[in-house]
């Protein structure tokens, strides 16, 4: 392979090539496939079941491994935590930043832990959302996107079969006819119909954004879109920033996907995208009305995570009581581990 990739680095586009054309010529048998097995399943379930059941057995999941006791020890012995941290003098300080007298409960920092986590993907997946608001906002000219692609790459397809029947095809003489021209023009009509290709993803990605996305769509609408179009996600992430590894994407990737498919939402599914609010004042305003002291400026791109940080470590300390573990009983352990190492 090394060999053959130095003579002919697009030997990869070559191979990815070939699998989205043997997609392509079986995309109805695959199509009919799924729709099958998506029929037996609406026998005895509903399209919405599984999503509702993944996001409940999470939320318990995650319950219980923050209250288990083994788990939250291991903590500290790792080093993923630190006793000094889970001092409730610590706690009540980071307490009376957030919570005004009497207006803090569990409840209520569970909710606000969840908002600024919604909050923060807005933030963070910013240029997404500025593309699909784009999209949405020229939203006609999506439309029949994939079948005008489609045409335009069968097109190059054809052209490059019809090139290749021609070089195989023998002179009077027995001999192939002009094998440097024919190099030429096959290297030409290739990266045509790589460059084809590459605009069908696009279109086929359109073609979802015109058929599933409405101008009252929700961020979460979009959101579920974006998460579930690996290559959309690829591209824009590149653009942003071309130094990025392939594997750090798909890590983002992997990680917005499970976020996406196993919370419910407050936020993101209550804001229509193209909604202009002023998404920190509407945050603010809310939780000040239960006089929880939010500001703007706990909300901005740099200081939101030492926010949710703060929260998360509230968060922590309730399900640390939860445990029935003592800060005494693992200061002790530690003493003993540290006297035994030296």
């Amino acid at each position: 392979f090394e060999e053959i990739y130095w003579k002919n680095p697009e030997i990869i586009k070559i191979i990815e090539v070939n699998f989205k054309s043997i997609y392509l010529k079986n995309e109805k048998k695959i199509n009919k496939y799924y729709e099958n097995r998506h029929n037996e399943f609406l026998k005895s379930h509903n399209d919405s079941e599984i999503y509702d059941i993944k996001i409940k057995l999470s939320n318990e999941l995650n319950r219980l491994k923050k209250s288990d006791p083994y788990l939250n020890f291991q903590k500290f012995i790792n080093g993923e935590a630190l006793l000094s941290d889970y001092k409730l003098t610590e706690i009540d300080k980071k307490k009376s930043i957030y919570f005004e007298e009497n207006s803090y409960t569990f409840e209520k920092v569970l909710e606000l832990y969840k908002v600024l986590n919604e909050f923060n993907i807005i933030l963070k997946y910013k240029y997404l959302f500025d593309d699909m608001k784009t999209k949405l906002q020229s939203k006609d000219t999506l439309k029949n996107s994939r079948a005008n692609a489609l045409k335009a790459l069968n097109k190059s397809n054809n052209e490059l079969i019809k090139l290749n029947s021609s070089h195989n095809k023998k002179s009077l003489f027995g001999k192939k006819k002009n094998d440097e021209k024919w190099i030429f023009k096959y290297k030409e009509s290739l990266t045509e119909l790589i460059k084809k290709y590459d605009e069908f993803d696009d279109a086929c990605f359109n073609d979802l954004v015109f058929e599933k996305l409405t101008q009252d769509s929700t961020i979460f609408d979009t959101l579920k879109l974006i998460s579930s179009n690996y290559l959309y996600f690829v591209k824009k992430t590149l653009e942003l920033d071309e130094s990025q590894s392939i594997s750090s994407i798909t890590d983002k990737f992997e990680e917005l996907r499970e976020y996406v498919t196993s919370n419910d939402f407050i936020l993101l599914d209550s804001i229509v995208l193209l909604d202009e609010k002023q998404m920190k004042e509407l945050i603010v305003n809310r939780y000040n009305l239960e006089n929880i002291s939010l500001t703007t400026d706990l909300l901005t791109p740099d200081s939101i995570d030492k926010t949710i940080e703060d929260i998360s470590k509230i968060i922590d300390y309730e399900y640390f009581t939860i445990s029935g573990l003592k800060e005494e009983d693992i200061s002790l352990y530690l003493d003993y581990k540290k006297m035994n190492s030296q």
